[in-house]
């Protein structure tokens, strides 16, 4: 609401507003202020968590979390203070909202590593195709990256066009993550409601994107615009929690690595492997003599074998077994 009202500047000093802890809630000081206030709140309550982690937790990866998500609030505080000191410089004004989406995320790992849901699926192996964990990575980034795209909008007016080529992609990858979705997690009624309800904000989201234009950006159509695409970056962050392994290195290797088992079109170019070239002394001359392959119908069948093999690599096809 801070910008949706152009309110940024509504409190001209830093830390305090005004001079004082609580200054008179009128105008747009009302936004500016409590966004102070809600703020403050926030990190405070991360002080404690981490405090918290530091005592409670043995898990050394989820205290880093903790610190982590600590550092990104006292930085993103640090940056709306230096944004209303140096009258809203874009870069500060921008870096300031990528941060808060940032945070959001690092909260969301952090429930998630405290959750009963986690806590029940230690020792049991999820089944899931990497195609599908890399779809479901990809529409995590893209969505982050269009909130960042959304950011540089709201404070320069500018990069609407490839604002919406981004909206395209993640339409596209979001369709294409429910098909296999309705397909391969008919057992997982729980992912599977995560997908749907992921389905159901990104509708909402372009609706409240072409009234954000028709209506010249209403502060409070616009700002339900932004609030819109955080839950669904948290939304897409969920689903991939709930689709990956628990193993940090398992699911790195389902995302970048290489499958472990060759799929069935390696294997088939690899039966169709042609017989060994003449003078190899594997095998004999029978081709010379209108026994065996013909010599040409050998080249091309490795030419074949080659090429196909190449390709596989590229495209990393694998089983939809997952493994």
């Amino acid at each position: 609401m801070v910008t949706s009202t152009d309110s940024g500047l509504a409190v001209p000093d830093w830390p305090l507003s005004y001079g004082t802890l609580f200054p008179p809630m009128v105008g747009g000081v009302f936004y500016e202020h409590g966004h102070r206030m809600v703020a403050a709140g926030v990190g405070l309550l991360t002080l404690c968590l981490v405090v918290w982690l530091g005592l409670a937790e043995k898990r050394r990866w989820v205290r880093a979390l903790g610190i982590s998500a600590l550092a990104t609030i006292v930085a993103q505080g640090v940056l709306g203070g230096i944004t209303v000191l140096f009258l809203l410089p874009t870069l500060i004004s921008v870096t300031h909202a990528v941060l808060a989406h940032t945070f959001f995320v690092l909260i969301i790992l952090l429930a998630y590593s405290q959750s009963v849901e986690r806590q029940s699926a230690q020792g049991v192996t999820r089944e899931i195709a990497p195609a599908f964990l890399r779809l479901s990575f990809l529409l995590s980034v893209l969505i982050y990256l269009q909130l960042i795209l959304g950011a540089w909008m709201r404070h320069t007016g500018s990069g609407f066009v490839i604002h919406l080529i981004q909206a395209s992609a993640i339409v596209v990858v979001a369709g294409l993550l429910t098909a296999l979705g309705i397909r391969t997690l008919r057992e997982k009624s729980r992912t599977l409601a995560t997908l749907l309800f992921l389905d159901l904000l990104l509708m909402t989201q372009m609706v409240l994107g072409v009234l954000t234009v028709v209506t010249e950006k209403a502060a409070i159509v616009a700002s339900l615009h932004v609030v819109t695409g955080a839950a669904l970056l948290g939304m897409s962050v969920l689903l991939f929690l709930r689709l990956a392994p628990l193993s940090f290195k398992e699911t790195k290797r389902l995302l970048f690595g290489r499958p472990r088992q060759r799929s069935v079109l390696p294997a088939y170019f690899e039966l169709s492997k042609p017989d060994p070239p003449l003078g190899s002394g594997h095998g004999d001359d029978r081709v010379l003599f209108g026994g065996g392959r013909p010599l040409f119908r050998n080249a091309l069948h490795h030419i074949a074998h080659r090429g196909g093999t190449y390709l596989c690599r590229i495209l990393r096809i694998e089983s939809l077994s997952g493994t």
